[in-house]
């Protein structure tokens, strides 16, 4: 599961959207409940015009712990503020 998401994020940071999706679709079917990989799925999914996916995934991971990270916690409430 973690290997997906670092993958997958690895991607997005590099703007490849698409093999971040493919590797984001990885992590989602294991079933990972980490509020990071949430905010991670959420943010690619965004990225990738999925807005429906982005705004249940990073209202998940806001719920789960709204402090789940001091390095993306503002973009996380901001992404799902604009959803």
């Amino acid at each position: 599961v973690y290997a997906a998401d670092n993958l997958a994020w690895a991607f997005y940071i590099s703007e490849n959207v698409t093999n971040a999706i493919q590797y984001r679709a990885s992590a989602f079917q294991l079933g990972e409940t980490d509020p990071l990989i949430l905010f991670h799925e959420g943010i690619i999914a965004l990225r990738s015009g999925d807005t429906v996916v982005a705004k249940r995934l990073l209202a998940k991971s806001i719920a789960q712990n709204p402090y789940f990270s001091i390095l993306q916690y503002n973009k996380a409430h901001k992404a799902l503020k604009n959803l």
